[in-house]
C-alpha cells in the first residue's frame, strides 16, 4: 500500500548499483493501482521522468520515448539519467533459450532485506480499509412514439431529479 516506501527501497538499491542511466518501471502496480512509484523514484533519484511509454530507444546522450496517450502518440526526448514507466503496448517479450535458463539456475539471485537498504524502513502510508463498494445500478427504458417524444420524457425526468433546469 505504500508506494513511497517501495520507491525509497528501489532508490537505495539503485544507489548501491552505482552509475545507472535508465530505470524502466511498470506503469502501475497490479495491487492498488496507485501508479506513484515511478514518479517518486524519479524525484528521489533527481532524474527525468517519462510516463506511458510504448517505445523506448537510446538517442545519443538521452532517450527517445513514444508515449501512448488517449488522443494518440507523442514522441519526447529526455536526458539521462531517466525513469521511464512503460505501458502494456511496449514490445514483445523475449524468452530465454534453454541454455540461458540453465545458466540462470546456477546464478542465485542477490537478496537484500529492506533494513539493509534503509535505516528508517517504517511505512509512511497505512492501509486503513479495503473494500468493494456496493454499487446499485438502475436502468430505465424511456418510452415514446418518436425520438422527440423520448427526448422530452428524458428531459422531464432529469428536470424532476434536479439534474438540469429546463
Amino acid at each position: 500500500a505504500d508506494g513511497f516506501r517501495t520507491a525509497r527501497l528501489l532508490a537505495a538499491a539503485i544507489a548501491e548499483l552505482g552509475d545507472v542511466d535508465l530505470v524502466l518501471c511498470g506503469r502501475q502496480g497490479s495491487d492498488y493501482d496507485q501508479g506513484t512509484v515511478p514518479a517518486v523514484l524519479a524525484e528521489l533519484l533527481d532524474c527525468a521522468l517519462v510516463t506511458l511509454a510504448s517505445d523506448v530507444r537510446a538517442d545519443g546522450d538521452g532517450v527517445r520515448v513514444t508515449r501512448a496517450l488517449p488522443a494518440g502518440e507523442e514522441v519526447v526526448r529526455a536526458s539521462l539519467p531517466a525513469v521511464v514507466s512503460v505501458s502494456n503496448e511496449l514490445g514483445q517479450p523475449r524468452y530465454p533459450s534453454s541454455r540461458n535458463r540453465m545458466a540462470a539456475r546456477r546464478n542465485p539471485p542477490l537478496e537484500k532485506q529492506a533494513a539493509d537498504l534503509l535505516n528508517d524502513d517504517s511505512p509512511r502510508v497505512e492501509l486503513v480499509q479495503l473494500f468493494v463498494p456496493d454499487v446499485q445500478g438502475h436502468g430505465e427504458m424511456i418510452e415514446g412514439d418518436s425520438p422527440a417524444a423520448k427526448a422530452q420524457a428524458l428531459i422531464a425526468k432529469l428536470t424532476e431529479a434536479g439534474v438540469i433546469d429546463a
